[in-house]
């Protein structure tokens, strides 16, 4: 930044109130430039607020949320077998991963075997495991309940012992997709203590 400097000249007597005022004039207007230049003080930035939420407030809302994506994927998995495992890659509307892949290795095996399966598919008792709140995965114990299926030849002829387990206890994991929207990531047998 450059000194603006101002220089009066000396003016004969009956010239020098107008000669001071012209000086004062220049001087005032050489403050105001300077101050002109000179920045004011800034406030640092203030930071933007976090648009990250978490994907549930509470692991209330996070078991709601569960227990609603897993009857959406026993729903879509129950009509997909009674349809004779045609098209399995619709379970990837509410399945992912490991879980995905197993449901459609399972519906194709029963498409070649020429079997269907009949009646819905039920659970019970699930309750959290581990729970992140912020990106919306968490895991499950749940038991699984087939007592009202069974899986029938072109026949119509049950191909499923009459004395099979109904009842299964089972961990399963879920992620957050598109739209918060719970997909079962995993689903296995709980090899630890029976709580079904």
């Amino acid at each position: 930044m450059s000194m603006m400097t101002h220089r009066c000249r000396t003016w004969p007597a009956d010239r020098a109130m107008p000669a001071l005022a012209v000086c004062a004039v220049a001087a005032v207007t050489s403050v105001l430039l300077l101050a002109g230049c000179t920045s004011m003080p800034v406030s640092p930035p203030t930071p933007a607020p976090s648009t990250h939420e978490p994907v549930f407030a509470s692991n209330a809302e996070a078991l709601a949320a569960a227990t609603a994506a897993y009857a959406q994927y026993q729903a879509l998995s129950s009509l997909i077998g009674q349809e004779g495992g045609l098209d399995p890659d619709r379970m990837a509307r509410v399945a992912v991963g490991q879980a995905l892949d197993a449901e459609i290795e399972s519906m194709r095996s029963l498409s070649k075997s020429g079997l269907r399966g009949h009646g819905q598919l039920a659970f019970d008792s699930l309750v959290i495991q581990s729970a992140n709140l912020d990106d919306g995965s968490l895991v499950v114990y749940l038991c699984l309940d087939v007592s009202q299926t069974d899986v029938v030849d072109s026949d119509e002829v049950s191909v499923v012992p009459p004395d099979r387990e109904v009842r299964y206890p089972l961990e399963v994991s879920f992620v957050s997709g598109a739209k918060r929207v719970l997909l079962v990531e995993r689903s296995e047998s709980w090899s630890g203590e029976d709580f079904c």
